[in-house]
């Protein structure tokens, strides 16, 4: 199955653009080869998300992928600690498609392994985590990517398709599931997304000091229901209010949501709004 994605690309080039990125993200970029994909959050001073982005590292420049219309806060934020350094931040223009469903099928299908990417014939092809895992292709020409997918053998898929692959597979998307005041291992991604040992970065003391004492007060986690259920429910544990859902998908029998909710509600079988519906943690 495949989707057009709305997403966002800014390319950091010019010399400097690994050692500045270094400093200023969670992935030891430094550690990454031509071809390589991994995630990070871009952080701001007290450790909160400025961005939760995929870093592709190409041979002249690194894009940051992430979710729509977070081009100018991310350039805004890292152009603000330009200074000297050779590197240039821009917004590029591409379509980008996602292709999921089997991820074991896919990889065959596409020839690409987890976490990697590579050109063909003018489409980026990324094994990658976007929206769940799938296949990210990416380029100038929309209809090409369509024509390419429908070549290995994908079909248009639903937006509803799609949230139920997302959310299934517990992928938060920055401005939905988490904003400019969630802390990164609040999204329980640290072995995805954080280098613990790639020395200093900005955010790095918050999220140093919440690893050493071993712990946040709210985690995101993914939810089920046999009733209808919506984005913005609050929910609640006990007597309390612990959070509210912020994503919501069905396959037309069951309901899935992703939400941060306190640290108390998140134990697996945990059931939430028991006096109204039932909401378990899975």
């Amino acid at each position: 199955m495949y989707i057009s994605l709305d997403r966002t690309v800014v390319r950091l080039s010019g010399a400097d653009r690994t050692a500045f990125l270094q400093n200023f993200c969670t992935a030891d970029v430094k550690q990454m080869e031509t071809g390589q994909i991994r995630e990070a959050f871009v952080l701001g001073t007290k450790g909160k998300l400025v961005g939760h982005v995929l870093l592709f590292v190409h041979a002249e420049w690194i894009d940051l992928d992430t979710v729509s219309d977070q081009a100018s806060a991310l350039i805004e934020h890292l152009d603000r600690y330009l200074i000297r350094e050779d590197v240039e931040l821009q917004e590029q223009n591409v379509e980008s498609l996602f292709c999921f469903g089997d991820t074991e099928k896919l990889q065959q299908s596409f020839a690409i392994e987890l976490d990697q990417f590579e050109t063909r014939d003018g489409i980026q092809l990324a094994n990658c985590e976007a929206a769940g895992r799938g296949i990210l292709l990416s380029g100038a020409d929309g209809q090409a990517l369509q024509a390419f997918a429908q070549s290995q053998g994908q079909e248009v898929a639903t937006d509803e398709q799609l949230q139920w692959h997302r959310v299934l597979a517990g992928t938060p998307w920055f401005g939905i599931d988490s904003t400019t005041d969630t802390l990164p291992q609040e999204l329980q991604r640290d072995d995805k997304a954080i280098s613990f040992t790639k020395g200093c970065y900005l955010g790095q003391e918050t999220v140093a000091r919440i690893d050493a004492l071993g712990r946040v007060n709210k985690l995101l986690v993914r939810l089920k229901a046999k009733k209808p259920i919506s984005v913005g429910q609050s929910l609640e544990f006990g007597e309390k209010e612990v959070g509210k859902i912020s994503s919501v998908a069905t396959n037309g029998e069951e309901f899935m949501a992703l939400a941060i909710v306190r640290r108390a509600a998140t134990t697996k079988g945990s059931v939430l709004n028991e006096a109204t519906t039932a909401i378990e943690v899975i």
